[in-house]
């Protein structure tokens, strides 16, 4: 797998591009081969913050980690072979402790080819490596640039929730660049997992970008399909570029005006226009150039509801309306019951919760096209009809496509080592049971169900917890679940899709019978926030957990809810997931009328498995120590009740009255260690025999 290193001298006027083995890159960072040019560059920074050090500095090679390119006869960069990565960049972290917790964050994922100190100092640069099913890689640049764009966005939809920084996001270009850094401890992962994306359209990758889909993205001439917009603004910037001097040219306002100019006579939506614009005038101020456009594009269309006569409320709602539903997507997520919003024709392809910051800033931006809202009327219309419902579970999950026939679900159960012969059988019931409730399969039931990954540390028992969601649903995994608030524990069911119970052994007895009762919990009955009425929501969590200790179940009457796994060595982590195949089989096995629920041979072998990771209770070795279970009436064995046999346990010199004088308790024990037991009009009566 090789990069691209492109070198300039400015005093030369020249521009080289080297191809390099990856791991050979890797190690110029970790080595440290331009650590004094960029000890400078990072001290240079801390005093000037001016463009002109990258001129200062361009000793400093810039990397182009994507593609291998070479230089072509006119001396343009000229592509020769795509390589799959992908560069996320987090910046403005204050302190080199900050940049090792987002390193060690992003070390988390498998998809992570590597993580370094950005050359600037106060960055992270992340690696992450993509690939098309089968291991391959787009052979054609466009195909490439198709793929490459669909990539970050799954990326960046990873990385997010898991980093506690966010990512800046950038134009996902093919010969995108940073500069050379150095870091004797950056991360690096030999056994990195692509993550696996399939080929997308060029229309497909314009409604990824921009949020819309090719129906209702043609606006307001639909002459336009998603892979031409490019082509036809950059027609229209041409256009406006030879239409006036080059004199005008150089006022950026007059060539905004002749740009915006071609762009309305040809249909383009307005706001695609401007960001483009932006794009080009980055130096301007943004506010002068959307005014320019929205000026010439009110000459071209006007809204045709603003005529004379029409009382000022009514224009005033209808301007608002237009600038709104132009500038900014909104959603209502009925999952997390959050507003969301991002800006249109953005690069920014995450929806991000509305806060109150937005909204004020949303209002100033209307104020600026003067266009005058109070909060009252803003918020009336993003809480309204006019703002719809999103549910990105079962956007993910019917936008799947078909199933190719290939089973994913028990390869995945493989890639875990165990000794356990049901592993698989019970993992497959497990993973088809948390689809099923995704997919409101079932209204009466739970996913009551949870393995529990047993092994040492540094097993990747954790990591595999998290792989299990694909990138676009894994903001919805959490293993940071607090059991003591037990009304925020019961909001989990409704928020999450995973719940990972890390160190499931550190559970208190009482937190070990709540979670019993969430696992096994169809619904939640709760008030919704900023709602005065009490509803039934719909649950969609299910439960996983890992532990580094054996004995973890503590339930005498029984231990059926758990799937405890012993794994023996390290999980596969690094086996690559199609996770749209995977998918696309449990929802098709589900349709199918595949059983997704456990029946009582399941339960059975779950009883039998769980068996060596029971722990004892004091009570139940005293116990053991004193009687032992009889099948048969013999001269040896005696019926006793309870409470004989409590008497007879307060002897042992093991007991404890304060701690141990519990008949439930016994009961329990009794009817988990399977003694023989029969009613009689006194009481119940157990056939024991004396050790």
């Amino acid at each position: 797998m090789n990069l691209t290193i492109k070198r300039s001298n400015a005093s030369k006027n020249r521009v080289t591009y080297t191809s390099t083995d990856l791991y050979r890159f890797l190690d110029m960072i970790r080595n440290g081969q331009y650590e004094l040019q960029v000890e400078m560059f990072r001290s240079a920074r801390m005093e000037v913050k001016d463009e002109a050090l990258y001129v200062r500095y361009d000793s400093i090679p810039k990397v182009i980690p994507s593609a291998k390119y070479t230089k072509s006869a006119q001396g343009e960069p000229f592509f020769r072979e795509y390589n799959g990565i992908l560069t996320l960049k987090v910046d403005n972290l204050a302190s080199k402790g900050l940049c090792d917790r987002v390193k060690h964050e992003a070390s988390l994922l498998p998809q992570t080819l590597a993580a370094f100190r950005g050359a600037n100092g106060h960055s992270v640069v992340i690696l992450a490596l993509a690939s098309l099913p089968g291991q391959t890689l787009p052979s054609k640049e466009n195909d490439a640039a198709l793929f490459h764009t669909k990539a970050y966005r799954t990326a960046v939809q990873c990385y997010t929730p898991t980093l506690s920084r966010p990512i800046t996001i950038e134009e996902p270009l093919l010969e995108g660049w940073f500069l050379m850094s150095a870091d004797h401890e950056m991360y690096v992962n030999e056994r990195v997992v692509p993550f696996i994306i399939e080929q997308p359209t060029g229309a497909e990758v314009m409604r990824l970008v921009d949020g819309r889909t090719p129906e209702n993205k043609l606006v307001p001439s639909g002459r336009f399909d998603g892979i031409s917009m490019h082509q036809v603004f950059n027609a229209c910037y041409v256009r406006a570029r030879n239409e006036i001097t080059k004199e005008e040219w150089k006022e950026p306002m007059c060539a905004v005006t002749h740009i915006a100019h071609e762009c309305a006579e040809t249909g383009m939506p307005e706001e695609e226009a401007a960001r483009r614009i932006l794009w080009h005038y980055y130096k301007v101020d943004a506010q002068d150039v959307r005014s320019t456009v929205r000026a010439v594009y009110e000459g071209y269309d006007p809204l045709p509801e603003l005529r004379p006569g029409l009382p000022k409320k009514q224009i005033a709602s209808i301007r608002l309306k237009e600038f709104l539903q132009r500038r900014y997507e909104l959603r209502h997520n009925v999952v997390t019951q959050n507003l969301e919003y991002r800006v249109r024709y953005s690069l920014d392809f995450q929806f991000h919760p509305l806060t109150k910051y937005d909204r004020n800033t949303i209002k100033y931006e209307a104020a600026m096209e003067g266009i005058e809202a109070f909060d009252a009327e803003i918020n009336g219309f993003i809480e309204s009809n006019y703002t719809p419902k999103y549910n990105p579970i079962e956007e993910y999950l019917y936008d799947l496509g078909e199933w190719d026939g290939v089973d994913r679900i028990d390869a995945l159960a493989a890639m875990v080592p165990t000794d356990n012969p049901h592993w698989t059988r019970l993992f497959r019931r497990w993973f088809l049971s948390m689809v099923a409730h995704w997919m409101d399969v079932d209204h009466e039931h739970g996913n009551n169900t949870a393995p529990i990954l047993i092994g040492k540390q540094g097993y990747r028992k954790s990591t595999f917890c998290r792989i299990l969601l694909p990138p676009e649903l894994r903001v919805f995994f959490t293993d940071s679940i607090d059991f003591r608030t037990k009304q925020e524990a019961e909001r989990y069911l409704t928020r999450f899709l995973l719940v990972n119970i890390d160190e499931f052994d550190q559970l208190s007895e009482a937190q070990f019978a709540f979670v019993k009762h969430l696992f096994q919990k169809p619904n939640v009955s709760m008030r919704r926030m900023y709602s005065d009425t009490i509803e039934q929501q719909r649950r969609y969590a299910s439960f996983i957990g890992t532990s580094n200790h054996e004995e973890i179940l503590r339930d005498p009457t029984g231990n059926r809810r758990y799937l405890c796994v012993q794994v023996t060595e390290p999980i596969h982590t690094d086996t690559p997931i199609d996770y749209c195949q995977l998918y696309a089989q449990a929802v098709q096995l589900i349709r199918d009328g595949e059983r997704y629920w456990l029946d009582d041979e399941d339960e059975d072998l779950l009883r039998v498995t769980n068996q060596q990771f029971e722990s004892q209770s004091p009570l139940e070795l005293v116990l053991q120590d004193v009687f032992e279970p009889a099948a048969v009436e013999t001269s040896d064995t005696e019926w006793m009740r309870l409470t004989s046999l409590m008497g007879k346990l307060t002897q042992h010199p093991s007991f404890n009255r304060k701690t141990m004088n519990n008949l439930r308790l016994l009961s329990r024990i009794m009817r988990k260690l399977n003694y023989v037991n029969k009613h009689r009009k006194d009481g119940t009566y157990y056939l024991v025999k004396k050790r």
